[in-house]
């Protein structure tokens, strides 16, 4: 943390249960949260600029692992081809939105923005930009931050995600990009199923999630296991074990919407939904932040 006023943080240090604390020639916040409420109305438009630019430029910065050869990618960290560790900056990022994007109602800067506002834009931005990279990199950058992406600005990452599934080459499922979800041996679901899963459970954006997932099962059937959209699908929509907030009647209508947007691959769905002599539900990714 920058020493921009010394004097008057060193009197803050000696309160009870100061939000601050000076090691050495160190400073760091302790209570993040508590220190963003106090600041927040206080933050004019240059330096949310500011913010923004540096937010996107490093949350964005690319992977070096994706210079070396597909097959020794699982061996970035043994080659030094890793990002910086996400302990200042994006960590402090990542908590600060964790409370405020999430909320409407969060704390407004004399500007009149808020951190659901600011997070919105980051998220626009950042999702462009990967959108613009018809070589999928940013894309694969981007994968393991997807979720809480997702969840830090909702609408922003599924009108991101639904601009990217346009034209005859959707970027976000590109070779490049499939061949960093394969690298894995362990399969992980892609950054952006988790993403939508999480915010299947919100009957809100049910809809529009699952017409992303079936224009998803559409043009990628998944890779090995069973981590593909079409999966997704069924197990948020499973009958006996609804892995959705929204009502009946909300998921009837999600499942129409995206029938209308893929009737082959909305059927193919829907044929896993049938009743059957026995058969498992396995648990979606939950949100982390929204309730």
């Amino acid at each position: 943390m920058r020493s921009c006023r010394p004097h008057g943080l060193l009197a803050v240090t000696n309160i009870g249960d100061a939000p601050v604390r000076l090691t050495n020639t160190k400073w760091s916040v302790r209570a993040p949260l508590d220190v963003w409420a106090q600041v927040i109305p206080l933050i004019h438009h240059g330096q949310w600029t500011a913010f923004i630019d540096v937010a996107v430029d490093v949350i964005g910065a690319r992977d070096p692992a994706l210079d070396l050869p597909p097959d020794e990618r699982w061996l970035a960290l043994v080659k030094g081809k890793r990002r910086p560790p996400p302990t200042s900056f994006a960590g402090h990022s990542r908590r600060t939105w964790r409370s405020s994007a999430p909320s409407p109602n969060s704390e407004r800067s004399a500007k009149g923005r808020s951190g659901a506002e600011v997070a919105s834009v980051v998220v626009g931005q950042l999702l462009r930009e990967a959108n613009a990279d018809a070589t999928g990199e940013t894309w694969a950058t981007l994968e393991d931050q997807l979720p809480w992406l997702a969840e830090a600005a909702p609408t922003s990452f599924l009108a991101g995600i639904s601009t990217g599934l346009e034209g005859p080459t959707p970027v976000p499922r590109s070779s490049v990009r499939r061949g960093a979800l394969d690298d894995h041996s362990e399969n992980p679901p892609a950054g952006d199923a988790v993403g939508l899963r999480r915010l299947a459970w919100a009957p809100d954006y049910l809809s529009e999630v699952a017409v992303i997932l079936t224009r998803l099962a559409a043009i990628d059937p998944g890779v090995k296991s069973g981590n593909n959209p079409s999966n997704s699908l069924a197990e948020i929509f499973m009958p006996w074990h609804p892995q959705t907030r929204a009502d009946t009647d909300r998921q009837l209508a999600a499942l129409d919407a995206a029938r209308r947007a893929d009737p082959a691959a909305t059927w193919h769905v829907m044929r896993k939904l049938l009743p059957t002599n026995g058969g498992i539900a396995i648990p979606t990714a939950r949100p982390e932040w929204r309730t």
